[in-house]
This record gives C-alpha cells, sequence and structure tokens, in this order.
C-alpha cells in the first residue's frame, strides 16, 4: 500500500509537471511567434490603440492621432498618425515616433499638432521627437511635410527632410 501511495504521488507530480511543460511549449513560448507571423499580414496585430484626438478633416482625408502600444514585454506607446478616406474602416500609419520619458516625466509627447496648408498639403508637427519610426511623404495624392524641432537618435532610414 505504501508503494502504491507513492506511485500515485509521483505519477501526479509528472502529470502535473507534464501539463505546464506542454501549456509552455503550446501557449507561451509561440506567442511571440504568433504574432510575429500575424504581423507579416497586419503590423498593428496584437497592439493596443488607443485614440487620443477624434478624426480630422484635413485635405479631403481624415486624420487621428493614437498612441499604439505593441509592446510584449513593458510597455513603450508610440504615438501615431493615422490617415483614411473618410468613411472608410480602413487607416493607414503616415507617421509614427517615439520619445524617451522616465517616470518623472509624465505620458505627454503632444501637443502633437496636423493642419491643412493648402487642399493637397497637410503639416504634421510633433515638436521635439526621440527617434522616428515612419513618416509618409505622400498618402493618396495628398503630400504629408513635417515640422520638427529636433530629432535626438536620428536613423539612417529618417527622411532627408526630417533630420
Amino acid at each position: 500500500m505504501r508503494y502504491f501511495r507513492r506511485f500515485l504521488i509521483g505519477f501526479g507530480v509528472l502529470m502535473v509537471g507534464t501539463i505546464l511543460l506542454l501549456g509552455l511549449f503550446l501557449f507561451v513560448l509561440p506567442y511571440p511567434y504568433t504574432l510575429m507571423l500575424l504581423r507579416h499580414f497586419d503590423p498593428l496585430a496584437g497592439c493596443d490603440i488607443e485614440v487620443i484626438a477624434e478624426p480630422q478633416r484635413l485635405a479631403g482625408a481624415d486624420f487621428e492621432i493614437a498612441r499604439v502600444d505593441c509592446a510584449l514585454i513593458g510597455s513603450n506607446p508610440l504615438p501615431t498618425v493615422f490617415v483614411a478616406r473618410p468613411g472608410q474602416s480602413s487607416k493607414t500609419i503616415v507617421f509614427q515616433y517615439g520619445y524617451a520619458y522616465s517616470s518623472e516625466v509624465p505620458y505627454v509627447p503632444y501637443p502633437l499638432n496636423i493642419t491643412q496648408l493648402d487642399p493637397h498639403t497637410v503639416l504634421i508637427s510633433p515638436g521635439q521627437v526621440t527617434w522616428i519610426d515612419f513618416a509618409k511623404q505622400e498618402w493618396d495624392g495628398i503630400e504629408i511635410k513635417y515640422a520638427i524641432s529636433g530629432i535626438k537618435h536620428p536613423g539612417p532610414d529618417d527622411p532627408p527632410n526630417l533630420k
């Protein structure tokens, strides 16, 4: 009887360990790779998007300012500007940038202003940025210009008129 009890305890521990390992290999470890595969088709898959400013109609398109957080570990939400044709649900990222902040500095990377210069040109003015992830120069016949007061860490792929 004593050996049978030890066998049951050992078997139970083995089963619990197997279930935990199986869960680890099936659900926890593949998660980043699943997101990478999804992001191949949709770059914002698995991201949290918080709209900061409702869409503004400029140059015949709707420009929206949002905070996008795609971090798996930690959090570094990026200010992002989306654009879409009026009435369309599919949005395109035209500008995304990063900034460095600490616990002493609250999350206020704004004001991020978008203004219309003429019927076919808009101006995006984020002020000082730390780096630029993405900056589109043209979208669907609309020219996009930028008024950036400084880029702390310019990248080699930044458009020349942004450095």
